[in-house]
């Protein structure tokens, strides 16, 4: 540490440290003066490429095309405290074989350095068989993992495991309707391992609906049907009151083995629900989807 004197004679301490040069990776710290330089590179050795030249990377015209989604979601992932998940895995003319997302993700994150697998030999026949041979996680790899005593936020997974056995509901509807999340109904954060449970009195209520309809021999556990059965109760008939829900269990009851019967798009079952509503019900009390929703919370 050294020391200078400033105006009016004032003494400055100006420390002469260097904060440690180093890359993350899942949480640990590279020392990047142990690391590779370009020029040694050998074959199966991790290295770092700093911003500057990224411009070195070349994207394979064969690869897969690149999905600014996918780059978006990876962008905060890639930073501090566990920085990349997997090193980018290039060739020896530094095609990039493996994390063009990440790269992408990288340079729109702003990140200083990367880290870098040298894989001389591999060849777009690579890419496609890296990309093809991992099965993906499903819905009861996430919540196995999540819901494991030793995962910080495995009591809301708990909670989620629990309401899927006590109403016979799949993990998609449960999820959706325990997060309240209208935007990509939970699966992100359901995923990532952030799920919480912001509607629970409002769950319950409709997943004891569809408890109650799966006695009618009715299929509920159709993600659109439960989507369809929601969307309706916010309509109104033509008379202008709400409609109502007790008439729409009612209906089904009587007439909903006659329709869904054959499945389709979300449009199907949002016309099935409608025509089952309006079975045998005064015009004036009819309602129709394609009417505009009234506004709800949720909406705005």
């Amino acid at each position: 540490m050294s020391i200078k004197k400033g105006r009016r004679g004032r003494r400055l301490n100006i420390s002469t440290e260097k904060k440690p040069n180093v890359i993350t990776m899942l949480g640990h710290k590279y020392d990047r003066a142990t690391l590779a330089p370009y020029g040694k590179v050998k074959d199966g050795q991790v290295f770092y490429v700093r911003k500057e030249h990224f411009d070195r990377f070349k994207f394979l015209e064969t690869n897969r095309k690149v999905y600014d989604a996918q780059v978006s979601r990876l962008t905060g992932l890639l930073k501090e405290p566990r920085g990349q998940r997997d090193p980018i895995k290039i060739n020896k003319q530094w095609e990039v074989i493996d994390g063009q997302h990440r790269l992408e993700a990288a340079k729109e994150g702003g990140l200083d350095a990367v880290m870098v697998l040298m894989q001389e030999d591999a060849t777009i026949d690579d890419v496609i068989v890296m990309n093809t041979s991992q099965k993906k996680w499903g819905w009861q790899d996430y919540l196995w993992t999540h819901s494991h005593s030793s995962r910080p936020n495995h009591k809301e997974y708990r909670k989620l495991k629990k309401f899927m056995d006590d109403y016979g509901v799949n993990c998609k509807v449960a999820t959706w309707l325990l997060s309240g999340n209208n935007h990509d109904y939970g699966v992100e954060d359901f995923e990532e391992g952030t799920f919480k449970v912001n509607e629970e009195d409002e769950a319950i209520k409709q997943a004891t609906y569809l408890k109650t309809i799966k006695g009618y021999k009715v299929d509920v556990t159709v993600f659109k049907f439960t989507k369809a059965f929601i969307a309706l109760q916010k309509l109104h008939s033509k008379d202008g009151k709400k409609m109502l829900i007790s008439t729409l269990m009612s209906k089904l009851k009587k007439y909903g083995r006659k329709y869904f019967t054959a499945g389709g798009n979300q449009e199907y079952y949002y016309d099935e629900m409608c025509n089952c509503y309006n079975e045998r019900t005064p015009k004036m009390k009819q309602i129709s989807w394609t009417q505009k929703l009234i506004p709800t919370d949720d909406d705005e």
